[in-house]
């Protein structure tokens, strides 16, 4: 399993995923990765893509299939759950490999 763990606003990622990546993607000094997910008026995610990755197909998986994980529960407005849509979240990788600048 890959871990990708928001802590204190930076997202850390487990030393698998790191290793899974190819030499060129560990040495850009960010990585940023865009997924979408679709969540229902229950509040569950019905879908997930990533709309943009330029780290390779490693950390677009692994950031897709953690989202795909996420809970959330419905706030409701007047006692009526939102609108089902579509969300986008952008994360950004800082690797410790690309050489300092």
């Amino acid at each position: 399993m890959i871990a990708l763990i928001l802590a204190g606003g930076a997202l850390h990622v487990s030393e698998r995923l790191i290793a899974l990546a190819s030499e060129a993607d560990r040495m850009k000094p960010v990585i940023t990765v865009e997924v979408a997910i679709f969540v229902n008026e229950k509040a569950e995610i019905m879908g997930s893509y990533v709309s943009s990755n330029d780290g390779g197909q490693a950390f677009g998986n692994a950031v897709k299939n953690a989202m795909e994980q996420w809970e959330f529960e419905p706030r409701l407005r007047n006692g009526e759950p939102p609108a089902p849509r579509w969300l986008v979240v952008t994360w950004r990788f800082r690797s410790p490999y690309a050489p300092p600048r």
